[in-house]
């Protein structure tokens, strides 16, 4: 009886304070202040800004964990519903930043009209949308990557529902969440300005944080802020690496099913066992019984049906249907009459010029792809030959990654654009810096996973140079170029929001492209259809190539160049 009385008061615990949430958030939203148009740029802000951009991350990473799990948990447990999520899920990560804008703007901030606290979810929304897809793609190759008498041993213990869940899902997919994680943060910080600046035409809301500091540094030329910033931004993803995913990253080892074969003499960071003692302090011990006291309750809760009679069982069936087609019909129709009414407004020379920019992304993202092949692949192989220099340089990698395109403006005009006079070189290495870190990562891993008696023949062997390239060493990593390349692609077409935009000491430099008018759409005009034209030719464009191209490479490297065992 006890018992049961403590799981009901925790439940009504977490329920009343998520209600007392809601409701300060939205009955406080006229009190919040309003955000101005810009904000101060100084030295000693930079310490504050950067918590709040840490915060927000923090803040998009939770909810990206949440929604990737869940999102994952129903793809990868119903093949009715696999095809259909997978195919939501491609074109969500296909969709660039900036096209997530309307939703942004017009749900969080109109709804709390303006304020401070509707810009800042919008922000966190925005910086998810930067995060989740990787993730959530993770944890579904987790989940259909469980042996299946992994699965068998739990059903025969008789776990269901979100005891499973805990303890089969979770468990098996926290290796690649954490690695994907790392990668996640990086695309976060890498758009960070575009999710801290948010502007549909004449609105204009600058958060305070590094991103927004970064921008107005560089409009305003201040080269000495700007360093700043970015140092400042570099030393958040040391701190992250070395205290937070270095340590994560040797927990999780000890996930993964062949843990067995990992070697056992590999030395524990320093930063793990802090945090292992940490761990075993009693201010710890007591925040986490308290935290379990609450919240394991949770677990426990199970929904008794109703009894209902056949026929009210089939009328409540009806009303709820009827309830959401009206709700889908209601929407889809005011979605067309917004866009109806965008698109009498719109100029057609700006809808006749989409497949040009089209053809012209596409040929930046090429060029900008062979550049990043040609250096990945060596710098991979010469890191990952050896452990003591992937502890070196991961977390040098892990830094570049992270920097924002904005970081490079100040460079890529003086030294390129005043030099050469070519804004389409610059655009090309501003796509670089978007695309080329998917590509290294996934090389590096492709280098680790050569078997070692394969390594060991081709000694014996005396195979080296380049026959050891052609015969071993790109074989053995095709696979992991092939899925390197498309997630490298897909990072490109994100980046074009930033490379065929550049704005700099108060002058725009522009690369004509379908970055180019969806920034034009966003920024200048505001006009829901064209963003929507932009977005909707764009994603089509990734899709297409994904299927035909992109998916037949894959099919290729799976089937003859994979070893086997």
């Amino acid at each position: 009886m006890r018992k049961t009385f403590g799981e009901t008061s925790s439940k009504i615990i977490v329920f009343l304070l998520v209600m007392a949430l809601a409701y300060f958030l939205y009955k406080e939203r006229l009190h919040f202040p309003l955000i101005p148009p810009h904000i101060p740029v100084e030295f000693k802000a930079i310490p504050s800004y950067a918590l709040w951009s840490l915060m927000r991350m923090f803040s998009a990473y939770v909810l990206s964990l949440l929604f990737s799990y869940i999102y994952a948990f129903l793809a990868a447990t119903s093949p009715r519903r696999e095809g259909i999520m997978l195919g939501i899920l491609d074109i969500l990560q296909s969709v660039p930043v900036l096209g997530f804008f309307p939703a942004a703007v017009y749900f969080f901030v109109n709804l709390f009209q303006g304020s401070r606290i509707g810009v800042e979810l919008a922000a966190i929304f925005l910086i998810f949308t930067s995060q989740a897809w990787n993730i959530t793609f993770s944890i579904y190759e987790s989940i259909k990557t469980i042996p299946e008498e992994i699965r068998e041993t739990v059903d025969l213990v008789g776990l269901k529902g979100l005891r499973k869940f805990f303890t089969l899902i979770v468990p098996s997919s926290i290796p690649r969440v954490v690695y994907n994680s790392m990668m996640s943060w990086a695309g976060g910080w890498y758009f960070l300005i575009a999710c801290e600046i948010i502007a549909i035409g004449p609105m204009n809301y600058h958060l305070p944080g590094l991103g927004s500091l970064l921008q107005e540094a560089v409009d305003k030329g201040r080269v000495d802020l700007a360093l700043a910033g970015i140092g400042t931004l570099v030393f958040l993803v040391f701190f992250m690496y070395f205290f937070v995913w270095q340590p994560l990253s040797f927990w999780a080892e000890k996930f993964r099913y062949e843990y067995e074969m990992v070697s056992s003499t590999s030395e524990p960071p320093l930063t793990y066992r802090l945090w292992l003692s940490l761990g075993k302090s009693k201010p710890f011990i007591a925040i986490l019984l308290l935290c379990s006291r609450l919240f394991r309750p949770l677990l426990n809760i199970h929904i008794k049906p109703i009894p209902l009679s056949p026929i009210t069982s089939s009328f409540l069936r009806l009303s709820l249907l009827t309830i959401f087609l009206f709700g889908i019909a209601f929407g889809t129709s005011l979605a067309i009459l917004s866009l109806s009414s965008s698109l009498l407004h719109l100029d057609t020379t700006y809808i006749l010029k989409i497949p040009a920019a089209i053809l012209a992304s596409t040929l930046r993202i090429g060029s900008a792809y062979l550049l990043a092949l040609l250096w990945t692949l060596p710098t991979a192989v010469f890191i990952a030959s050896r452990e003591s220099r992937e502890r070196f340089f991961l977390p040098i990698i892990q830094a570049c990654a992270s920097l924002p395109a904005t970081a490079f403006f100040p460079f890529i005009v003086r030294y390129i654009v005043s030099v050469t006079g070519n804004v389409d070189l610059a655009t090309i290495l501003l796509i670089l810096t978007g695309s080329q870190w998917y590509l290294l990562f996934n090389l590096i891993g492709g280098v680790k996973a050569i078997p070692a008696d394969i390594k060991q023949v081709s000694a014996a062997l005396d195979i080296k140079g380049w026959r050891y390239w052609r015969k071993i060493l790109i074989p053995a990593v095709f696979p992991a170029l092939i899925t390197g390349s498309i997630t490298a692609w897909g990072g490109a077409w994100n980046a074009l929001i930033v490379a065929e935009w550049i704005t700099y000491k108060g002058r725009l430099y522009t690369a004509f492209g379908i970055g180019y008018l969806l920034d034009y759409a966003t920024y200048e005009t505001g006009n829901l259809a064209l963003i929507l034209l932009s977005i909707a030719s764009m994603s089509l464009t990734i899709v297409v190539l994904n299927k035909f191209f992109w998916r037949k490479m894959y099919e290729l490297a799976a089937r003859k160049y994979k070893f086997e065992a």
